[in-house]
């Protein structure tokens, strides 16, 4: 009670929280009610982290947990849902975490994308370089305006923004739909993380190659919107820079960062909660009425806090 919300939400921040649950006093006698028509509920946000005040009596069987030493997870989540889920992922085109995240998601995401219930943009760590900082191959241009560090096979820049061209290319040609989903994208990645994982002495070019051909891409239209288009979805890219470092998978799921683990079961598990009314597809990753029982269920994020605080 020393601080105020802002200041705890700032503490919180820098030790790497998610987000923010404080509890309210030992000794409180403000009702459900009035907890949560304090200003912090705002808009969720304080001191630059979502933050959320509970009452004592809710967040009773959590602070039992914490002071026994047990690690507590909670999960936020704002009743913001949608008809049409979104979800932004930003990679590096080298990256085996990338790759293996994508082929879990893939199953769930191709029936939800043909089900019209998916809206997906794939973005790629594009990046500006000093010239005293950019290594020969990192960027396309001599004034380090287009530049990429890769993760995986230590390609070079120039290699990995090409790739990325291909993929913006491969998403936008064979979007269908109100959603603009492109199937051919998600079949296209699979070929490219199975071509190159299984060849290491390949080059990504050549990796492409195989790869479009197994997803029966014709790779002279996608040559064709490199050319007339590639730049242009690079310079998006630029300037749509996701906030982690400049080689590590980044997500958005409905606008709102995702903070939890990099695993498809996780991910999918937020972008179903975030739909309003979930197809089958989204089954696995919900949980039963049955085994979420009202007494005691807490008010929810769309992603992940784990961060539970004492006012």
């Amino acid at each position: 009670g020393r601080c105020s919300f802002v200041q705890k939400a700032r503490s919180a921040r820098l030790t790497g929280a998610a987000a923010l649950v404080v509890v309210d006093f030992v000794d409180s006698r403000a009702s459900a009610e009035e907890v949560q028509s304090m200003m912090v509920a705002g808009d969720g946000r304080v001191g630059g982290l979502p933050t959320l005040l509970l009452d004592r009596q809710v967040a009773e069987p959590l602070v039992a947990f914490v002071s026994e030493g047990a690690a507590v997870a909670v999960e936020l989540r704002w009743n913001l849902q949608r008809p049409v889920a979104r979800l932004d992922l930003w990679l590096s085109p080298d990256d085996p975490e990338a790759w293996d995240l994508l082929r879990g998601l893939g199953p769930t995401a191709r029936a939800l994308g043909i089900g019209g219930v998916l809206r997906f943009q794939p973005r790629f760590h594009v990046i500006t370089l000093p010239v005293t900082e950019a290594r020969e191959g990192d960027c396309l241009d001599a004034a380090g305006q287009f530049c990429m560090r890769g993760v995986g096979r230590s390609m070079r820049g120039v290699d990995l923004l090409s790739e990325a061209k291909r993929q913006h290319c491969i998403h936008v040609l064979h979007g269908r739909g109100v959603t603009g989903f492109a199937v051919a994208w998600w079949d296209y990645i699979e070929a490219l993380s199975f071509e190159c994982g299984q060849n290491a002495s390949l080059g990504l070019q050549e990796c492409s190659q195989r790869a479009m051909d197994a997803a029966g891409i014709s790779a002279s239209s996608v040559l064709r919107c490199v050319v007339d288009r590639g730049l242009n979805f690079l310079e998006d890219d630029r300037e749509a820079p996701a906030w982690s470092t400049s080689s590590q998978v980044a997500l958005r799921i409905n606008d709102w960062h995702y903070s939890g683990p990099i695993g498809a079961a996780a991910v999918l598990k937020s972008l179903c909660r975030g739909l309003a009314s979930p197809p089958a597809p989204c089954s696995p990753f919900l949980p039963s009425a049955a085994s979420t029982p009202q007494a005691s269920q807490l008010p929810l994020w769309a992603l992940a806090g784990l961060c539970l605080l004492a006012a």
